[in-house]
């Protein structure tokens, strides 16, 4: 999953939102500087990912499109599964979709100062272009796929995701449909069982 399911499975809660956030931007000898609820939220982001990585649906969701994905079909299902969830968003929030992500781009901007100078120009970036209320339509997906090819290590088919999706986004809906609330479920228990320590 993506940003916008990470900050989701937060539980509302702003330092874990902020950890789940930079989990995949920050340089590991730079996490020790964040305070202690923000790396809090770095390794529940960690948990869920190895959560999605080993749920039986999100692979049925990266089989179907790694014929035409290869290697990078997890990242696309990463990516889609956040389009799947503003697509579904009513279903799982009672907050309305456009107070969230305002919620948290205003949290965004006044943490910026824990974080390492390099991740200030994603801030910027992520707040100046509301970067979540991309994920509402295919139009705003594609544009995310084409800034993941651009920073990609490898050639890869990502700017022709969209396409795949919008071919097998009946069957990979149903895919999520399964998945989100076991992720849910999974992301509470291991939030409180980390706030208990």
């Amino acid at each position: 999953m993506n940003y916008l399911a990470h900050i989701f499975l937060s539980r509302n809660d702003e330092n874990f939102q902020i950890g789940n956030w930079i989990a995949d931007l920050i340089k590991y000898n730079h996490v020790q500087h964040l305070p202690l609820e923000i790396q809090q939220g770095v390794i529940h982001h960690r948990h869920i990912d190895k959560f999605a990585d080993e749920s039986k649906w999100f692979k049925e969701s990266v089989n179907k499109i790694r014929h035409h994905q290869g290697k990078y079909a997890p990242v696309v299902i990463d990516i889609c599964y956040d389009y799947l969830l503003r697509k579904n968003w009513n279903m799982y929030s009672e907050m309305p979709f456009e107070k969230f992500s305002t919620k948290f781009y205003r949290l965004l901007n006044q943490s910026k100062h824990l974080f390492p100078p390099y991740i200030e120009d994603r801030v910027d970036s992520m707040t100046s272009h509301r970067f979540l209320d991309t994920y509402e339509d295919m139009s705003g997906l594609s544009n995310v796929f084409q800034r993941v090819s651009a920073r990609a290590s490898y050639t890869n088919n990502l700017i022709n995701a969209v396409h795949v999706i919008e071919r097998w986004e009946a069957e990979l809906d149903s895919d999520f449909q399964l998945f989100f609330p076991m992720a849910i479920s999974y992301s509470s228990s291991k939030y409180q069982e980390m706030k208990a320590l």
